[in-house]
């Protein structure tokens, strides 16, 4: 993996974090152990979410179109479902995505 890609990695996976609030659960969830690659497949993730309450499922989605665009949300979804404080964590999740 080359120095930009790794760059953008990081800078996805901090992303994410963010989104997430640093929630531990919904982290170790999404992410191989100690590293910063996905733990299964997108669609695998997406069908092994259903014990997490709808509003984790959201944000586990978001997280997914963040890191590869594959959570495949609606913005309406987040309009309906989202609290200030959810709005707050992913305006900044978009501005480390979009830093360069």
């Amino acid at each position: 993996m080359g120095e930009e890609e790794n760059r953008g990695t990081q800078r996805s996976y901090n992303a994410v974090c963010v989104l997430l609030g640093h929630n531990e659960r919904l982290l170790e969830f999404i992410f191989e152990p100690g590293d910063k690659r996905l733990r299964q497949r997108a669609g695998i993730l997406k069908e092994d979410f259903w014990n997490f309450e709808e509003h984790e499922q959201l944000l586990i989605r978001v997280a997914l179109d963040l890191w590869s665009g594959s959570g495949h949300v609606q913005l309406w979804e987040m309009t309906e479902a989202w609290d200030r404080n959810d709005w707050q964590r992913f305006q900044a999740a978009i501005e480390l995505v979009a830093s360069v």
